[in-house]
């Protein structure tokens, strides 16, 4: 309760600041009702923050454990456990949604094949993972070329599958209100509308 602005340093806004000082001038509004219209304001500013806090990706555990795709965090030695960590708790979130082949045995066998990836094709292409850049190449491509086209990650691969498929619907998602915004930048310096 004490982060919160007491109610009479809310920034309404400049032209609503101006009006209520008018409203209040012309003696239309009383200094209760303009110190209510300012609670109502934080309290819906508030209320906003909970539903985004609740709602955000990282609210998830599978996306916080996704991290474990990351090529940098898979080259690096200090991270090798903490990723073994993170695909576990990923094959648990797919376990208990019924994604995972073959139930506790077959995340047992995700788990393998991950410690074996990690130990293998990672250390072969070290200097790949460790220096891989995020703005200009591709998770996906990346762990396609070593881990689909081996049979001996089939069953990773399927996990790794759905994963890289679930974080890019929300990538699709965030794309999408990025160009809502702009529309509606657009939408504000112009007379007509963009669709």
């Amino acid at each position: 309760e004490c982060v919160w602005l007491p109610a009479t340093k809310v920034n309404l806004g400049f032209a609503t600041e101006e009006e209520v000082k008018r409203l209040l001038s012309a003696k239309k509004i009383s200094q209760l009702q303009a110190r209510d219209l300012r609670i109502e304001c934080r309290d819906f500013i508030r209320a906003v923050i909970a539903k985004l806090k609740a709602k955000a990706p990282l609210a998830y555990p599978l996306v916080r454990a996704a991290s474990c795709l990351d090529p940098r965090q898979m080259a690096s030695p200090a991270n090798r456990d903490s990723c073994v960590k993170r695909m576990k708790r990923v094959c648990a979130v797919l376990n208990d949604a019924n994604r995972v082949e073959g139930g506790e045995f077959g995340v047992e066998d995700v788990l393998k094949q991950y410690r074996e990836f990690l130990s293998a094709i990672v250390l072969l292409r070290l200097p790949t993972y460790a220096e891989f850049d995020l703005a200009a190449d591709r998770v996906d491509t990346l762990l396609w070329r070593d881990m689909a086209q081996n049979p001996q990650y089939a069953k990773l691969w399927r996990v790794v599958q759905d994963v890289l498929l679930l974080l890019h619907g929300q990538a699709t998602v965030e794309r999408g209100f990025s160009v809502n915004r702009h529309v509606e930048a657009d939408n504000l310096n112009v007379e007509g509308f963009v669709a």
